[in-house]
């Protein structure tokens, strides 16, 4: 994961913490026990780091 990060111009930490949040919001949000949580397959889409839905935030910033 930190590699395709990394790969996809995300910065490491930002982007991990990010991922494990909403995985957390997810479950909470779908009552779901952290040992038998199914996410949603567009849920989990939106969370790989060539997703548009990466907040910028997670976003390493380009100098031209």
């Amino acid at each position: 994961m930190t590699e395709t990060a990394k790969a996809n111009g995300l910065k490491v930490f930002d982007y991990l913490t990010y991922v494990l949040d909403q995985m957390k919001d997810y479950a909470y949000e779908h009552k779901q026990k952290p040992t038998q949580m199914n996410f949603d397959k567009k849920f989990l889409e939106g969370l790989f780091p060539w997703s548009e839905k990466i907040p910028d935030d997670c976003k390493l910033k380009i100098k031209r």
